[in-house]
């Protein structure tokens, strides 16, 4: 089953942000958490200290217990219920992890300077690289402070570098990452299989590239391309690419239909194979919505 590791941060809400900050960041967890509870199959490990199960605070005299998140708001804690029922699923196909005293050495990670997780996350991930085998599938799910090392983090442990794949808000990344850890569909072969967890991704586009100039809006417009592509089976193929130079061309695992990436206009024109011929059947956005109508005498794929 596929291993989800949840960075600290995500639920570590500093006392130094203020209130609007706060709320912010507890959005940004929230978001997080809802779409992997939505879409995506996986297990979090639970161990001693992880910051979504309880965590330890050390005092001179003490040892204190408290349950997550890790702030002193009041508002936050009592909105904190919904995501907490949401991990259970997870936490239940999970282990529970009794940690040793080895840790990693070093991580590309950020942690707050402060931070009471720190040393169990260190520990936790040290013990899963060394018990994890190459061929199991994980991902690191970000914190928005680590949101830049997307797509790989880089651990060092016992004279040894690994790289854990990560992404940042599986929402709005567009790494084609997420792709392989959603849930499998009820029916592959439609034209977006996955069209739901694809849902918002038209929006923050739209919202990423708002005041851009237009050869800014396509070069962002072939990433969140590429991202629905891969959310929804489809391979690039070069070959269909190379005979017709104004898209990339992708094709659909079942063989039947074609994403084609507009490279002058932006948007995701859709073909679905017939005989020999491909039909154009509209452009859609990145949502996998129909913006225009198909026009097949105007829009034509070389197969």
């Amino acid at each position: 089953m596929n291993k989800l590791i949840l960075d600290p941060g995500l639920f570590e809400i500093s006392e130094n942000l203020n209130c609007n900050e706060q709320m912010e960041h507890f959005h940004y967890l929230a978001e997080t958490i809802d779409f992997i509870s939505d879409f995506v199959d996986g297990a979090i490990d639970s161990y001693n200290g992880a910051p979504y199960s309880y965590y330890l605070e050390e005092q001179e005299d003490r040892e204190e217990y408290h349950d997550p998140p890790i702030t002193r708001s009041l508002i936050i804690k009592n909105k904190y219920v919904n995501i907490k029922k949401k991990l259970l699923r997870f936490l239940k196909e999970g282990q529970m992890i009794d940690l040793g005293e080895s840790a990693i050495s070093d991580c590309s990670m950020q942690f707050e300077s402060n931070s009471i997780t720190t040393n169990a996350f260190k520990k936790y991930l040290y013990y899963f690289l060394i018990q994890t085998s190459s061929g199991s599938p994980f991902l690191l799910l970000l914190s928005k402070v680590n949101e830049r090392l997307t797509p790989t983090v880089r651990v060092s442990f016992d004279n040894t570098t690994k790289i854990i794949p990560s992404i940042s808000n599986p929402v709005s990344d567009c790494h084609q990452i997420i792709g392989p850890f959603l849930k499998s569909c009820r029916d592959g072969n439609d034209l977006f299989p996955q069209k739901s967890a694809c849902h918002q991704l038209n929006d923050c586009f739209l919202y990423q590239t708002r005041g851009l100039e237009l050869s800014q809006r396509r070069a962002i417009g072939i990433e969140y391309g590429r991202e629905t592509a891969s959310r929804n089976q489809y391979k690039q193929n070069s070959s269909l690419s190379r005979k017709n130079t104004q898209y990339i061309v992708y094709v659909h695992e079942n063989g039947q239909y074609f994403l084609s990436i507009d490279l002058e206009h932006g948007g995701l024109e859709m073909f679905a194979r017939q005989g020999t011929h491909a039909q154009h059947l509209g452009e859609y956005d990145y949502s996998g919505g129909l913006s225009k109508e198909a026009q097949p005498q105007t829009h034509r794929l070389i197969l």
